[in-house]
């Protein structure tokens, strides 16, 4: 990811809405009540054993600058009148969105962050060339392109993908959700290479990318008073990478810094 030369404006996604229905979080999406949609949604998806359900793909979503495009995959079921319409969130510590807001010289497009994919098929449509976001069994809550918007080229410039999954069981209870650690992946412009760059034992909690400096930031917090969860009684730390130079996230400040700071208090 180069950093560019000239100011910066965006530094947030900017997706249009109906490239992620039906399996998205809409935040600012609107349609007419009359119409006919899938009630589908993502399906309770278990640790280990089969997910039940219909394989859904969605629209194929362009990445700014690149001939690749991105089908969100995701088993969807159709919920019954007692059942959680949204199985993934279970009370756990919600993404925040505060700071985001679209960008109309982006193309004229909507924010949307928040999604509920079990993974991204990737193709290239020049070479024919196919791969997956996700090698493993896990659940995507957001996806954020990184980049800026270019006055010289007068379009977005993306600088890489990022996307914040659960991908592992890590309280033990069976499912994969919001109660889980969840990971920071990142990857190339393209798509390509993705990996995990923050520690798997802690959850996501914040994405922002910085191009002046290539940078992506995310507050990332640990299970540091031992309770077994996630929750704002746990102290959430700012990381930052630069993912072409990085093979992982890094704390923005040590752990002595933080401490003097606190005793100036105490």
């Amino acid at each position: 990811m180069s950093a560019p030369t000239g100011p910066m404006r965006f530094r947030i996604v900017t997706l249009a809405c109906l490239s992620l229905s039906p399996l998205s979080v809409q935040t600012s999406c609107s349609s007419s009540s009359s119409a006919t949609r899938d009630e589908r949604t993502i399906a309770t998806t278990k640790s280990s054993g089969e997910v039940t359900g219909r394989s859904t793909l969605t629209s194929p979503i362009a990445i700014p600058g690149q001939r690749v495009v991105l089908v969100p995959f995701a088993i969807a079921s159709r919920k019954g009148l007692f059942e959680d319409s949204d199985p993934y969130t279970r009370g756990g510590v919600l993404y925040d969105t505060n700071g985001y807001a679209a960008s109309s010289r982006a193309g004229g497009v909507l924010v949307q962050q928040n999604v509920r994919w079990h993974n991204v098929l990737a193709r290239d449509l020049d070479s024919g060339e196919e791969w997956m976001i996700l090698n493993t069994r896990g659940v995507i809550g957001r996806f954020q392109l990184l980049g800026f918007w270019s006055d010289a080229e007068k379009q977005f410039v993306t600088a890489g993908l990022a996307f914040v999954a659960v991908i592992a069981d890590t309280n033990q209870d069976g499912s994969l959700d919001d109660r889980d650690a969840r990971a920071l992946i990142i990857a190339d412009a393209s798509g390509r290479n993705p990996r995990v760059v923050s520690p798997r034992d802690a959850q996501v909690w914040e994405v922002s990318y910085d191009a002046p400096t290539a940078s992506v930031f995310a507050m990332i917090a640990t299970d540091t008073n031992r309770d077994g969860r996630f929750d704002f009684n746990d102290v959430a730390v700012p990381y930052v990478i630069r993912p072409e130079l990085e093979e992982a996230a890094r704390p923005v400040v040590s752990d002595d810094l933080t401490k003097r700071a606190q005793s100036l208090l105490r």
